[in-house]
C-alpha cells in the first residue's frame, strides 16, 4: 500500500471537522490534483513540445505550437503571455482544448469566475482526456456543492492517471464523511472502475470515522454492483483489527455476497471454500507441517482436513476467527488417527483479546487408528472481555521428530440450549 503524508492527512481532517469547511477542504485537494495534472503530450512535433517559443520564431505558429507556448507561459506564471498565446491559438482553432484550458485559467486568475467556468465547461465537453480541464472542473464543482458532477471528473482522472490516485483517494476518503458527496462517490463506484478495489482498501484503512466508512461500503453494496471478492473483507478486517469481531461478523453478514461466507466455523466440512478473513481458515505455514483438504477416507462424497506433522515443536497450525455471543457452546467434530500420535494435536478455543483458552478438544490416548470417532467439548464465552474467539489447531511438543497423520471432519460450534428454553 502507498505511504501517505501524515501532515497532509492531518491537515485534511482538520479542515473537514465541520460541514462548512468540508467544501473548502475538498476544493483544496482538488487543486492539488490540478497542479499534478499538467499534460503537454500530443501538442505538436518535438520542437513545439520542447521549445514552443523557438518554433514561433521560426514562423511555425500552428494552433498546437501556440497552445504549447501558452502552457509553458502559464507554468512560468506569465499569465499575460499565456493568455495572449491561448487567444492566438483559439483564433486559428476555436476548439483547441489546451488553449481553451489556458484561457480559462487566465480568466479565473483575473477574477472572471463565470467566464472561466463557461469556457472550462466547454473545454470539458470537447476533451475528456485533458486532465487539467477535468481537475479544474472538479474543483469548481466541489466548491459549488455539485458533487455528482465533481466526482464524474474525479472518476475520469482516476481512470487515466494512476499517479494521481494518492491525491484523488484522499479526496474520496474525506468526501466519504459527507452524506451528499458519499452518495456521489458511491455512484461512481457502481460502474466498477478499475480503481475501485484499491480505493475501498485504502478507505477501510484510513482515519475516516467508522460510521462514514460503513456507510460507504453499504452504499456500494446496495447499488447495482455489490461488494465482491477482496472488497468483502476490507471493512470487517478494519473492525476485527480493533477487536470488534462481532461487529465485523455482522458487517460481513449484512453484505449481499457476504452471508454465504459466514459460519461457525465457516467451511467446517473442510471443502476448501474461499472465505473472508479473518472468518475463514488461515493456514499458518509452519515448517514440518502439511495441511490439505482432501476427500475423506472411508467416506463417499465427503471432505476432511488431513494434517501431517513432525510432532517436534509447539506451534499453531491453522486458525479461524469466530464471533459467538456470550453463553455456553459445544465444539464438536470427528477425528481419524492414521499414523503416529494424534494426541499431540488439539483444537483450542481462545479469547481473541487475551489468548485465554476456553476449551481444548484432543484425541484420547486409546483412539483406534483408521477409524472415525466423534469428539465434543463444552465451553463458555464470558459476557465481558471476549468479543471474538480464535478456533485454533495447535500442536504440543515432543522431544523428537516423528511421522504423524491425523484427519478431521465436520467441525462445528453450536450453542447449548438453556434449561427450560422452548423450541
Amino acid at each position: 500500500m502507498r505511504s501517505w503524508p501524515v501532515s497532509g492527512a492531518a491537515a485534511a481532517y482538520a479542515l473537514f471537522g465541520r460541514r462548512s469547511t468540508l467544501t473548502l477542504g475538498l476544493a483544496l485537494f482538488a487543486a492539488l490534483a490540478l497542479i499534478r495534472a499538467v499534460v503537454v503530450a500530443g501538442l505538436g512535433d518535438r520542437l513545439a513540445e520542447t521549445r514552443p517559443e523557438a518554433a514561433l520564431k521560426l514562423g511555425r505558429d500552428s494552433p498546437e505550437v501556440l497552445a504549447s507556448a501558452a502552457l509553458n507561459a502559464w507554468q512560468a506564471k506569465d499569465a499575460k503571455h499565456a493568455s495572449r498565446y491561448a487567444l492566438a491559438a483559439l483564433d486559428r482553432s476555436p476548439l483547441n482544448v489546451h488553449a481553451l484550458r489556458v484561457r480559462g485559467l487566465a480568466l479565473d486568475s483575473a477574477g472572471m469566475a463565470a467566464q472561466a467556468e463557461t469556457l472550462m465547461q466547454f473545454a470539458g465537453t470537447r476533451g475528456w482526456r485533458d486532465d487539467g480541464v477535468q481537475a479544474w472542473l472538479m474543483r469548481d464543482d466541489i466548491a459549488k456543492h455539485r458533487f455528482d458532477q465533481a466526482f464524474r471528473h474525479a472518476d475520469a482522472l482516476a481512470r487515466r492517471r494512476i499517479e494521481l490516485w494518492p491525491v484523488l483517494f484522499l479526496l474520496f476518503e474525506v468526501g466519504a464523511g459527507d452524506p451528499d458527496s458519499s452518495k456521489a462517490i458511491a455512484d461512481r463506484l457502481a460502474s466498477r472502475p478499475h480503481w475501485r478495489e484499491s480505493f475501498l482498501e485504502r478507505l477501510a484503512a484510513s482515519r475516516q470515522k467508522d460510521a462514514a466508512v460503513e456507510r460507504m461500503f453499504q452504499l456500494v453494496d446496495q447499488g447495482p454492483a455489490p461488494l465482491a471478492g477482496s472488497e468483502l473483507a476490507d471493512y470487517p478486517r478494519r473492525l476485527a483489527g480493533q477487536g470488534r469481531f462481532r461487529d465485523a461478523f455482522a458487517a460481513l453478514q449484512s453484505y449481499r455476497n457476504g452471508r454465504p461466507l459466514t459460519g461457525s466455523p465457516f467451511d467446517g466440512g473442510f471443502t476448501d471454500q474461499q472465505g473472508v478473513a479473518p472468518f475463514a481458515w488461515e493456514r499458518l505455514g509452519k515448517p514440518g507441517v502439511s495441511l490439505d483438504m482432501d476427500p475423506a477416507p472411508d467416506r463417499a462424497s465427503s471432505n476432511a482436513l488431513r494434517v501431517e506433522y513432525d510432532g517436534y515443536s509447539a506451534t499453531d497450525l491453522m486458525r479461524q476467527a469466530l464471533a459467538p455471543q456470550p453463553g455456553d457452546y459445544l465444539l464438536t467434530g470427528e477425528v481419524r488417527p492414521q499414523q503416529g500420535d494424534a494426541g499431540i494435536l488439539a483444537w483450542q478455543a481462545r479469547c481473541a483479546a487475551d489468548g485465554k483458552i476456553l476449551a481444548t478438544a484432543s484425541v484420547s490416548p486409546g483412539a483406534t487408528p483408521n477409524v472415525w470417532a466423534q469428539f465434543a467439548v463444552r465451553l463458555t464465552v464470558p459476557p465481558q472481555g471476549c468479543d471474538g474467539v480464535w478456533l485454533v489447531l495447535a500442536e504440543s511438543p515432543q522431544d523428537h521428530r516423528s511421522s504423524n497423520v491425523t484427519w478431521y471432519a465436520n467441525l462445528a460450534l453450536r450453542p447449548v440450549p438453556r434449561l427450560g428454553a422452548t423450541r
